[in-house]
C-alpha cells in the first residue's frame, strides 16, 4: 500500500499528462457545449465515447511521435520550427491541406492527391503501409 506522500510525488508526475487529457476533452472541437444530456445512461455512454476518443488519440500521438525519432524524421510545429513531438491535433491540422481531386472522364477515372507536402508525407509515412497505399505512394 502507498502513502500518503508516495501518491501525491506519483500525481504529481502525472500532472502534466492528466491536464493535456483534460485540455483534450475540452477542445472546441468536440462541440460538446451544443450538448445536453439529461439521463444518467447517455452521459455515461458520451463519457465512454469520449474516453475511447482519448486514449486512441493518445495511441496516435504516440506511434507518430515513436516513428518519427525512430525515422529520424521532424515536421514543423505551428510555429514552423522543426520537432518530433508534434500533437496529434496539429499532424490532423497539417493534413486537411490535402485534397482528392477525381475526374471523370466518359469511362475513365482519374484521381489524383493535391497538398502533400514534405511535412504531410513524412506523417503518412509514419503510420505505414496503409496510409501509404490510401495516398498511393511508396
Amino acid at each position: 500500500m502507498l502513502s500518503a506522500d508516495q501518491v501525491i510525488e506519483i500525481y504529481r508526475g502525472q500532472t502534466s499528462k492528466m491536464e493535456g487529457c483534460f485540455k483534450f476533452l475540452k477542445d472546441s472541437s468536440f462541440r460538446l457545449n451544443e450538448i445536453h444530456l439529461k439521463k444518467v445512461e447517455r452521459i455515461e455512454a458520451m463519457m465512454s465515447v469520449m474516453a475511447l476518443t482519448l486514449f486512441i488519440n493518445n495511441l496516435g500521438q504516440m506511434l507518430l511521435r515513436d516513428q518519427l525519432q525512430e525515422k529520424e524524421k521532424m515536421i514543423p510545429n505551428q510555429l514552423g520550427k522543426q520537432t518530433q513531438a508534434p500533437t496529434l491535433k496539429w499532424a490532423f491540422q497539417l493534413m486537411e491541406r490535402v485534397v482528392k481531386i477525381r475526374i471523370e472522364v466518359g469511362e475513365k477515372v482519374h484521381e489524383q492527391f493535391q497538398g502533400i507536402g514534405l511535412a504531410q508525407r513524412t506523417i503518412i509515412n509514419c503510420f505505414g503501409e496503409s496510409a501509404q497505399r490510401i495516398y498511393r505512394f511508396p
